[in-house]
């Protein structure tokens, strides 16, 4: 999406130095801790939108949102200009949050009508094995049937990594696939 007019597509962090830096805010020295990532980043994003109006989106879409904390969801509505046309969406789900993050902010928002009812990200039989898990809206499976699903056991002591890699090989060469796919 390179070279695309008026298009941002970035990490959330990597949004944040970019808006600072545009905004001619000078970032903190000690760039090591967490605190940088989930505070002093957020917060000076927020100055360099307060300060620079004119760096504000028409809209602003955030994919993974239930990986987004409360703090950042508010800072990146402070980067949508205040017209009536911009746009705000947070796509998330709520089966593949890790910590709570700020699902409790995105239930305040408002709710769109159109609901991801397809699963496309897996083959049906990897979809039957993990549905039981899933408790959010039903979804069906729209993949292909796909390979058998099968586990394979790491005794203890051998090397998770290589088994792994092994694996991979034999799944690669099963799907005649290069190792560069």
């Amino acid at each position: 999406l390179a070279g695309i007019d008026n298009l941002t597509v970035s990490t959330f962090h990597s949004f944040c130095t970019q808006m600072i830096n545009k905004a001619g805010l000078s970032l903190p020295v000690n760039r090591n801790s967490q605190s940088y990532y989930d505070e002093e980043l957020p917060d000076l994003l927020y100055e360099a939108m307060t300060n620079q109006p004119g760096l504000k989106y028409k809209a602003v879409i955030i994919d993974e949102g239930q990986d987004f904390t409360e703090h950042w969801l508010q800072t990146l509505e402070s980067a949508v200009d205040e017209t009536e046309s911009s746009t705000f969406y947070i796509f998330y789900d709520n089966n593949q949050q890790v910590h709570q993050c700020g699902l409790p902010y995105i239930r305040t928002m408002p709710v769109s009508r159109w609901k991801l009812d397809k699963n496309l990200r897996n083959t049906r039989r990897v979809f039957e094995l993990t549905n039981r898990f899933y408790t959010g809206d039903p979804v069906h499976p729209a993949g292909p049937n796909g390979q058998p699903v099968s586990f394979v056991t790491v005794k203890e002591g051998e090397d998770d990594i290589a088994v792994l890699k092994q694996q991979i090989g034999i799944l690669v060469k099963q799907e005649y696939l290069s190792e560069d796919s």
